[in-house]
């Protein structure tokens, strides 16, 4: 018999140290809130004893300050009987044990039992004294397992930076740009981005814009852009789009080009940059792109064919144009002698006016001049001259 004990005893350590192979699979040994308490009981017997009761009631009462923990409840014998007896009777001793728990009250989600008969006993079974110890209930009190929640899944990395965002400005400004680009660039501030538009004759006039060209020639304009963004960096990989609305009755064709502004008192022409334009039955479209911040323009050159005269009459002219809002075309004029000369090309615009800018500052329209109906004459050259005589009573409410 305690060959046979010493057999199991050598086989259950083994087990517990690694497997058959010399494989090491230890398990880290739960902890325990409190030390373990045992409950004994009589030879073949599974019925509680009163002292033993007593530890299971100082239990109950222990753990009422307790929380977060699993009682363990482990069932054996001494080795007197069968194998198969043995095991019955283990698993008769732990289901009286955990019965009385529950009639305390105790949860059965706390509650975790097995039996093991004979196989570990906590002393050799030679006498009687030794094997009342082995006749028992184990009972161990460990911290509950927190389920540990799996790793989420790794997200998905896609390309985020595929696709467009458009962008409103306000003042029927719109801007389109690379999602990652904006992201970037706006990083730090919504407002990384500024588009300030000058449309109309009049505030076109009254800018800082320049009026023409290298060349000298005059110029039609869809609008004048004061372009900003944060750092004033340039976009290095994919230029932005300005997407901007106009009035369909003064832009049917949308022949335009894209011009900067770079200091030198002229628009120099982006050749590089061409700009769209769409429409439909109510609504023009232009747009246009943008890499770095400045000052870009969306006009056409006049050649500037023809030339128109004017004589002031007794009022002192610092500046004089001819504007028009459908479309936006502004003519400054050029000073020859005490004379002012208008370069154009047509001036068969329906809204076509003539302003002029006294010395002290004041800009007026200069009210009863028909410009497609004054005196055309002919010049050696074939070109039609147009006069005109200014007078001081002509000057219109000022700008």
């Amino acid at each position: 018999m305690k060959k046979r004990i010493a057999m199991m005893l050598a086989l259950t350590g083994a087990l517990c140290a690694g497997n058959l192979n010399g494989q090491t699979t230890r398990q880290p040994k739960p902890k325990e809130i409190m030390p373990a308490v045992q409950v004994y009981f009589d030879l073949n017997k599974w019925a509680i004893k009163k002292a033993e009761s007593e530890k299971l009631d100082k239990l109950i009462a222990d753990l009422a300050t307790k929380k977060d923990y699993k009682v363990v409840l482990t069932g054996h014998t001494d080795s007197l009987g069968s194998d198969d007896y043995n095991l019955v009777l283990s698993q008769k001793r732990v289901d009286g044990v955990y019965d009385y728990l529950r009639e305390k009250g105790m949860d059965s989600l706390i509650l975790e039992k097995s039996y093991f008969g004979e196989s570990r006993p906590r002393e050799i079974n030679e006498d009687e004294e030794k094997r009342q110890k082995n006749r028992r209930v184990e009972i161990t009190i460990i911290y509950k397992e927190k389920k540990v929640a799996p790793p989420p899944p790794k997200p998905v990395v896609k390309d985020t930076c595929n696709y467009d965002t458009t962008v409103s400005l306000g003042g029927g400004i719109k801007v389109r740009m690379n999602i990652c680009a904006y992201r970037s660039l706006c990083q730090q501030s919504a407002s990384c981005i500024k588009v300030k538009a000058t449309q109309g004759a009049s505030d076109i006039m009254n800018s800082d814009y320049p009026l023409k060209n290298a060349k000298g020639q005059n110029m039609t304009y869809a609008g004048i852009f004061n372009i900003s963004m944060c750092g004033d960096t340039c976009l290095k990989k994919r230029p932005m789009t300005v997407i901007f609305d106009v009035d369909i009755e003064c832009y049917k064709k949308g022949k335009m080009s894209v011009w900067e502004d770079k200091g030198k008192g002229y628009w120099e022409q982006n050749k590089n940059d061409r700009p769209g334009f769409s429409k439909d039955k109510n609504n023009a479209r232009f747009e246009f792109p943008v890499r770095c911040p400045g000052n870009i323009a969306l006009c056409n050159a006049q050649t500037g064919k023809y030339r128109a005269k004017f004589k002031p009459s007794g009022v002192n002219i610092s500046e004089l144009y001819v504007a028009s809002d459908c479309p936006t075309m502004i003519i400054p004029g050029i000073k020859v002698g005490s004379r002012w000369e208008i370069v154009y090309d047509k001036l068969n615009i329906k809204d076509a006016k003539l302003y002029a800018k006294t010395e002290d500052g004041n800009t007026f329209q200069i009210n009863g001049v028909d410009l497609n109906g004054i005196k055309k004459s002919k010049t050696k050259a074939g070109k039609i001259h147009k006069k005109y005589k200014v007078s001081k009573k002509l000057l219109g409410g000022g700008e």
